[in-house]
């Protein structure tokens, strides 16, 4: 239970969400269609071999639910969908990449984000910047840190700001 809260801040989601995949989202739930803990519950769409913006979004945004509710089996499945629809999309780089994590699989973890930061992924660059510090790699988080900084992800300014005062930087 740690892990998957501790990664929280590690997802996409919560207040950041446009109000259109907000509202997606809330026409689904409504549906019970995105509750990610109910049998036989995916997507009409995820069997497509193409999706749209909205429909990848949708499954992105299901996959971080689910993540959120600690679920992470479910959580994988939406990523793992998105990934046969949009292979290229670094989304479920990503989201595969807080799975592993929480599951104590670093490897597999720092192997899916940095798929997703070749991609330039603001998220992805802020992971690896957490794995890095916690690995006491300083100098690589610091460079990941400012990656996600160059796209106003949040928590990367803070974390370089906390970087630098620990260092004596202020």
């Amino acid at each position: 239970m740690r892990k998957a809260a501790q990664l929280r801040g590690f997802g996409e989601g919560g207040s950041n969400l446009p109000s259109r995949a907000i509202t997606l989202l809330a026409f689904l739930y409504a549906l019970n269609m995105a509750d990610p803990r109910k049998a036989g519950n995916t997507m009409w769409f995820t069997n497509k071999k193409t999706l749209s913006a909205e429909q990848a979004t949708a499954l992105n945004d299901q996959g971080w639910a689910a993540f959120r509710a600690q679920d992470l089996d479910a959580a994988q499945q939406c990523f793992e969908n998105l990934a046969k629809a949009c292979p290229d999309d670094p989304r479920w780089m990503n989201g595969v990449g807080a799975v592993s994590l929480a599951r104590d699989d670093r490897a597999n973890a720092h192997r899916h984000f940095q798929r997703a930061a070749d991609r330039d992924y603001p998220g992805s660059h802020y992971n690896l910047g957490i794995m890095a510090y916690q690995d006491g790699d300083h100098d690589v988080a610091r460079r990941h840190f400012q990656r996600a900084a160059e796209h106003d992800y949040p928590g990367s300014h803070y974390n370089l700001g906390s970087m630098a005062f620990q260092e004596g930087d202020h």
